[in-house]
């Protein structure tokens, strides 16, 4: 899971990913994308909780080893020419 943080709409400064090991499954085999999963939250002391149902799942924050590109496809918009 990606996850964009940045409190203006529009504006990113930082990205973050989830890496979950292990397998989420579905009571009705129905994909999860586009879905609410759970929440996620931090301790007093910066470590990362998900929460899915009554699952509490405690993580770490961990650099990356190596760079990720974030690429983002957009359409470019062209206008006639009144020559």
């Amino acid at each position: 899971m990606v996850g964009e943080t940045s409190p203006v709409e529009g504006l990113c400064n930082e990205w973050s990913i989830i890496e979950l090991q292990g397998d989420l499954k579905s009571h009705t085999d129905s994909s999860f994308e586009g879905k609410f999963i759970g929440d996620l939250h931090f301790t007093k002391s910066g470590t990362p909780v998900l929460i899915i149902g009554h699952h509490l799942m405690y993580g770490k924050e961990a650099k990356l080893e190596k760079p990720f590109a974030l690429l983002e496809k957009r359409s470019l918009m062209t206008t006639p020419s009144t020559s």
